[in-house]
């Protein structure tokens, strides 16, 4: 008995030995692991739950994770994630990282028009803008006078921009063309003529429509008032469904005008926020 008692306590300190060895599944670093394991496998809510819980335990961060986290927050135009990685990550970084992360919250911020929140942003990042890529440096504070609508400078720093690199020349491009219309000019003109105001703004078919069927009532309400002598009910009828189809035809117009300028804006939105996906 005494001789099976030594190999026996032999084989039980080699396992304690092993067991103590062993990761702990609860460590930052297995957790972060797991997060990078979960975010190639494409489940991106799980990863984003263990990247969080990665970094809510250590103190000794990978920046490779809070990019990853970033682009998660990036991909689900999530602007409150960013937002925690910014309030309490981002010091912890170093400067590649941080513009990544910026990168994100600019871009997200932009989407949104929140032209105040995103001129503070800006203010926020100027120290740490002259350690970022040019690109960025050049993004920024384009990207701010396109949301305050100074299209002038706009242009020019898109100019500039486009002639240091080719992203940008899109974004030149769209200002270069860029040309509201004038609602009062437009409602005007449909004033002056149904439909004017809708072919000012390159509605065609609804100026055509305008036109035709206030053409029609005003033809239908002389035809039949001469004919009656302006004694029938009926001239004062189509007069009245003209004049109506006219007034709604001003409006329209008017509101053709805005609908214009809104899409023109948007596309001109759309253009510049690819620059951010592009260096990101």
């Amino acid at each position: 008995m005494k001789k099976l008692l030594l190999p026996l306590a032999l084989i039980f300190f080699s396992f304690s030995l092993s067991a103590q060895k062993a990761p702990d599944p609860y460590s930052p670093e297995v957790t972060k692991n797991f997060a990078f394991d979960l975010y190639q496998t494409g489940f991106y809510d799980e990863a984003e739950s263990e990247f969080r819980r990665y970094l809510f335990t250590t103190s000794d961060i990978d920046d490779n994770a809070v990019i990853t986290l970033a682009s998660i927050y990036n991909e689900k135009n999530n602007l409150t994630g960013i937002n925690w990685i910014t309030l309490n990550i981002r010091p912890k970084l170093n400067f590649t990282a941080k513009e990544k992360v910026d990168i994100v919250q600019g871009r997200l911020l932009f989407r949104n028009g929140d032209r105040d929140n995103f001129a503070q942003f800006a203010d926020s990042i100027q120290n740490d803008l002259e350690n970022f890529s040019l690109d960025f440096k050049n993004l920024i504070p384009l990207s701010n006078l396109i949301l305050f609508r100074n299209f002038e400078e706009a242009k020019e720093l898109a100019k500039n921009a486009a002639e240091q690199n080719q992203i940008f020349i899109d974004v030149s491009n769209s200002l270069n063309e860029y040309k509201e219309k004038s609602p009062g000019l437009a409602l005007t003109l449909s004033m002056l003529l149904p439909g004017g105001g809708k072919f000012y703004t390159g509605s065609y078919s609804q100026g055509i429509t305008s036109l035709l069927s206030v053409a029609s009532f005003a033809s239908a309400c002389a035809y039949s008032g001469i004919e009656s002598e302006w004694k029938s009910w009926k001239p004062y009828v189509y007069g009245g469904c003209g004049l109506v189809l006219w007034i709604v035809d001003i409006y329209g117009s008017y509101q053709s005008a805005k609908r214009y300028n809104a899409a023109l804006y948007r596309d001109l939105c759309t253009t510049t926020e690819q620059v951010y996906e592009e260096i990101f």
